[in-house]
């Protein structure tokens, strides 16, 4: 509007000095400016642009607002000074108007839209103005009849009746009737107002533009490519009913979250162009040249203002622009506006310049970080996930010869479903390469395994090559024997027979190999994409029937498809073929062979384990080891990989300090062998780190993760099997050390990762589902873990049946969110069964059934404290026994047999118990850890009781205020602190003191179930009785009629109320003895002990 009012003035001579004093000019460069050329004209028109913005955004503000915000740009000085010139110029005139033209047109065009609202326009009230623009402007509205509904008016501005200004409204108005789609905003009605304006009704869409949507809901990169691919589909409804949009950018899609899924819409048609339309009938520029559109989001064709020929892929090329915004959090060429003002030089640049790919934008940006945590990633990952694919799906939608693009948004939309079904994309090079490489990711999987069908590949090619090597060898010592003497001619015909042999089995795995790739049968896959267990299960069934008299050669395959089962997760199918393995090898003398029958020696091992048989499956993981050591030497691929098994295995049963001792050493064989990036160099080291935990080392555990993390992020692919593991244990291992946010970024990721790689039915996923809802519970977010904790046992009761180690682990999650949840008694009755379960899997005193009777205990402690005090003593037995004094665990129990002590009104032993725990922990986890802290409010809830209140004081005194500036008051463990120490204040007569600390515990315990209704209440008590201390009996009085109805059960919360407490609530409890809440506040104080 600004710039419109300005080029009149100029044209006209109209005012010419009064508009030069407001704004700053002298009239030589007024004057100037009538004369420009049309290169200085787009330059000038950029710059009025860029300062018409800037009043628009900056004028509603107050003048120090104005001040700040201009002071804050990096814009040219001379523009900066206009936009103020302008500022002061609006500011000047609502005290001393302006006359004349100018003034009437700027100000009727000011007060359109305010002058609109609550006026009735045929069936439609307007209630409130949505948006303006040069032409229009965009009212929020309701419908009174006949269905009442609120929606969008488009408007054309009072005054804006030029032939073409028409012409395009109606045009926009025309290009929406025609379109039906949930991704295009629908036009209702149009009309004219009284007065003659013509205006549209159309959906009202409540939405954010998808950038902003992406970023303010952190949208990882696949959701943000579905995001696009709707776009793109309405798009190409748009094209379908011949209309081109042209001006494809975030604020004309929004984004709504009306329905269960967000939906993106396109909005603005008000530049659409007819696919007939002749350029005469729409033109790309104004009359007086000004670009309609936005340059950043235009095809070079578009910015051409010499061509009007613009077709479908000019959209293509925007949607491009978008899906590269998107990605990165910036458009293609914005280095290029923000250092070049001039406009003509931008739009050349734009024409002439390949854009920076996706993934080198984000990998040198400045913002790099931030724009990953956006998209709940790190960079390296963000930029790996670029890189290749979606490089090129955006190189090609904006390529700058159109005949290389998508040929229509729909073609797009398709690619990047490719890419996000991980399939070979169009953009792609149609390399065999490529495609192979896109089919395995499709199907990666395992833990062991990178992935299974390239396990099966490479298991059998290996085979086949070692076959061929073998059958070469022999016949080179066949040759050598034929020249030697005729005595030694037998020699030669065994040679020559034995490379036959060999050359016969490598002829043999190759048909075998080809016979499985090729299929099972049409029949079977009828025309879809075989499933990798699929091929497996083929690959098996047709192996039982081949090698006849080749054992070896069997074996060997039965092993690899063992393995590749038991990535999967199909653990019977595995122990299956795996003891075929053992079966064909075990006869065979061969050393080669002789590792290869201890290589599924070990396998099977592991999947004993995790069939629930450990008491099995450890033997034959030593066997295995040792004997590999002993027939290859400890530096063989073989032996590294039988090394960690056992190491893992010895962890799964609290063999601890066993595995860290073998991992070690093999994480330092491995760095050397096979390289310190190698994928199982890292999944030793993650291995490490575990066992290191598992020992209540959590810091060095920490540092030992971190160093798999640097390994994996600088080596790995994004969807490495390895790279999901490692994702987990960091964000376990943050979990110990109290870093919640970013253990909740690691398990987040991992899950994301997992459910999409190897699906989400997997026991590798179901288990870190299963240990992310146990996560959600520790930061007291109870729905989502109890949804995520029923979830993952359903499913694994399913793959894995009832009697299974990790079905019984999730069992166990389960059971002690429910107890949290207040279902005391469906938790009982789970965490029986899993008491039961774990018994028979791992006997009476494991460390397993120890849980599951701490959490029985859990259960019991408020309700039959001598009988929890009985199965917590039972806990501290059995993991001293199995774990050691100091072991985490153990303290923990100790913790939870202190709390019984102190139930029951064991003061004495209460405070010796939890003094040993404070001890030990504040030794292994540092005075700031949570369970720390935790310990030390037992400890002063225990002293408080006791009627210690100096020795409660000096535990929090200095301390608590300092821990709380690292920690949310929101905590468990926070409120408590601040409860029991607000208790110890007022023992020691500081009321005032005490009262700070009961507010900030009620604030903290807003708005949260978690805090529960009863320890409101108690320190609702405890703050009326500071201030009926302090003599402030009416706030005192107001705080107890609010929780007069739960006072009667306040008893146990207050037996520690000193006689200096006791009397001032009696003396207000006799003031209001006829009242319900005094009445009550009598009974409680007669229930507190001397």
């Amino acid at each position: 509007m600004l710039r419109r009012l300005h080029d009149r003035a100029v044209r006209r001579g109209a005012r010419r000095g009064e508009i030069d004093r407001r704004r700053g000019l002298a009239p030589r460069t007024r004057l100037a400016q009538t004369f420009l050329g049309p290169g200085e004209r787009r330059v000038m028109q950029d710059r009025w642009r860029r300062i018409e913005s800037l009043f628009h955004e900056l004028a509603p503000l107050d003048r120090e607002e104005q001040r700040r915000r201009l002071d804050s740009l990096d814009d040219p000085d001379d523009l900066i000074e206009e936009v103020r010139a302008l500022l002061a110029s609006d500011a000047a005139a609502r005290d001393e108007p302006l006359t004349g033209e100018l003034v009437a047109t700027f100000s009727a065009a000011a007060a359109d839209g305010a002058a609109l609202i609550g006026e009735q326009i045929g069936p439609y009230r307007m209630l409130g103005l949505l948006g303006e623009g040069g032409m229009g402007a965009v009212y929020r509205a309701v419908q009174e009849r006949p269905v009442r509904r609120e929606v969008a008016i488009k408007m054309l501005h009072a005054g804006m009746r030029s032939r073409q200004i028409l012409a395009r409204f109606e045009h926009e108005r025309q290009a929406l009737a025609v379109m039906n789609h949930p991704g295009i905003a629908k036009v209702f009605d149009a009309g004219v107002t009284a007065d003659g304006r013509p205006y549209f009704v159309m959906e009202l869409v409540r939405g954010e533009p998808i950038t902003r949507y992406c970023d303010t809901h952190t949208l990882p990169i696949r959701h943000r490519i579905e995001l696009v691919a709707q776009v793109c589909e309405a798009i190409q409804h748009a094209h379908q009913k011949g209309v081109i949009h042209r001006d494809i950018k975030p604020s004309n899609v929004l984004v709504t979250t009306a329905g269960s899924h967000p939906r993106p819409v396109v909005i603005d048609f008000g530049i659409a162009k007819s696919i007939n339309e002749s350029l005469r009938q729409a033109t790309l520029m104004t009359a007086d040249g000004q670009i309609i559109g936005t340059p950043e989001y235009m095809s070079p064709e578009q910015l051409d203002s010499s061509s009007g020929d613009v077709d479908t892929r000019s959209d293509v090329y925007s949607l491009g622009v978008l899906l590269y915004e998107t990605l990165t959090g910036v458009t293609p060429f914005t280095d290029i506006r923000r250092h070049t003002p001039d406009l003509e030089r931008t739009l050349r640049a734009i024409r002439t310049t390949e854009p920076p790919r996706p993934s080198r934008r984000v990998a040198t940006i400045e913002e790099r970080e931030t724009i990953a945590r956006n998209r709940r990633t790190s960079v390296r990952y963000l930029v790996h996930e670029l890189r290749t694919d979606l490089d090129w799906i955006v190189a090609k939608a904006m390529d700058r010869i159109r005949d290389r693009r998508y040929d229509s948004p729909a073609a797009l939309a398709e690619d990047l479903r490719r890419y996000l079904r991980r399939e070979p994309v169009q953009a792609g090079p149609p390399s065999t390469v490529y495609r192979v490489r896109k089919f395995v990711s499709r199907h990666r999987t395992g833990v062991a395994a990178a992935a299974a069908l390239t396990v099966v590949l490479l298991g059998g090619l290996a085979a086949a090559s070692w076959q061929a090597v073998r059958a070469t060898r022999a016949e080179h010592a066949a040759l050598i024997a034929a020249r030697e003497e005729s005595q030694a001619r037998h020699r030669a015909d065994a040679a020559l027979a034995a490379a036959q042999d060999a050359r016969d089995e490598a002829r043999a795995t190759a048909d075998f190999l080809a016979g499985v790739l090729r299929a099972p049968r049409p029949d079977v896959a009828r025309g879809r994409d075989l499933t990798v267990r699929e091929v497996l299960d083929a690959a098996a069934d047709t192996l039982v029937s081949s090698f006849e008299g080749r054992p070896a050669v069997r074996g060997a395959l039965h092993r690899v498809i063992g393995e590749s089962y038991w990535a999967l997760g199909f653990f019977d199918e595995a122990e299956r073929e795996l003891r075929h393995a053992l079966d064909d090898l075990s006869g065979v003398s061969d050393p080669e062979v002789r590792a290869e029958a201890l290589v599924a020696l070990s396998a099977f091992g592991l999947s004993r384990l995790d069939s629930g048989e450990p008491r099995e499956a450890i033997p034959l993981l030593e066997r295995a080891h040792s004997q590999l050591q002993a027939l290859l030497g400890p530096d063989r691929e073989q032996t590294l990989t039988a090394a960690h098994n056992l190491a893992w295995g010895l962890s799964r049963v609290n063999r601890a300090a066993e595995a860290e001792s073998i991992l070690a050493r093999t994480a330092d064989i491995s760095a050397r062998v096979r390289g310190a990036h190698h994928p199982a160099t890292i999944r030793t080291q993650t291995a490490r780190a575990i066992v290191i935990a598992q020992q209540g080392r959590y810091k060095e555990a920490d540092d030992v993760a971190a160093r798999a993390v640097a390994a994996a992020s600088a080596a790995l692919d994004a969807d490495d099997p390895v790279w999901i593991d490692v994702r987990r244990v960091s964000g376990w291992i943050a979990q110990l050390n109290d870093d919640l946010d970013r253990a909740e970024d690691a398990y987040m990721l991992a899950i994301d990762a997992s459910e999409r790689i190897k699906g989400p039915s997997h026991p590798d996923t179901l288990v870190l589902m299963n240990q992310t809802a146990w996560f959600m519970r520790s930061r007291q977010r109870y729905d989502e873990a109890a949804e995520l904790a029923q979830t993952a046992y359903d499913r694994l009761m399913e793959a894995l049946g009832p009697e299974n180690q990790r079905t019984a682990d999730a069992l166990n999650t389960l059971a002690v969110i429910e107890g949290e949840r207040g279902r005391k008694d469906r938790a009982q009755a789970l965490h029986e069964e899993c008491l039961r379960v774990r018994r028979r899997l791992f006997g009476e005193r494991s460390v397993e059934a120890a849980e599951s009777l701490n959490n029985l205990a859990n259960l019991y402690w408020t309700s039959d404290p001598s009988k929890a005090a009985d199965l917590y003593r039972e806990v501290v037995s059995i993991r001293s026994e199995r774990l050691g004094e100091d072991h985490p665990s153990t303290i923990g129990a100790r913790h939870n047999l202190a709390l019984t002590y102190s139930a029951s009104g064991q003061h004495s032993a209460a405070i010796d118990e939890f003094r040993r725990v404070l001890g030990v922990r504040t030794r292994v986890l540092g005075s700031a850890h949570t369970d720390t802290v935790n310990t030390r409010a037992g400890l002063a809830a225990a002293l408080n009781a006791a009627g210690r209140w100096t020795e409660s004081v000096a535990l929090f005194d200095g301390f608590l205020e300092g821990w709380l500036g690292d920690h949310t008051d929101r905590s468990p463990v926070a409120r408590l602190s601040m409860y029991v120490f607000g208790q110890a204040l007022l023992g020691v007569g500081r009321p005032a003191d005490a009262a700070a600390w009961f507010e900030r515990v009620l604030s903290a315990s807003q708005n949260d179930d978690a805090a529960g209704a009863d320890f409101v209440a108690g320190v609702t008590l405890e703050l009326a009785s500071a201030y009926a201390s302090m003599g402030e009996h009416d706030r005192a009085w107001a705080l107890l009629t609010r929780i007069a109805d739960r006072l009667p059960g306040l008893g146990a919360e207050s037996q520690a109320i000193t006689d200096l407490r006791r009397g001032a609530l009696g003396s207000l409890a006799k003031e209001h003895a006829d009242s319900p809440a005094g009445m009550a506040l009598l009974t409680l104080l007669e229930t507190v002990e001397p």
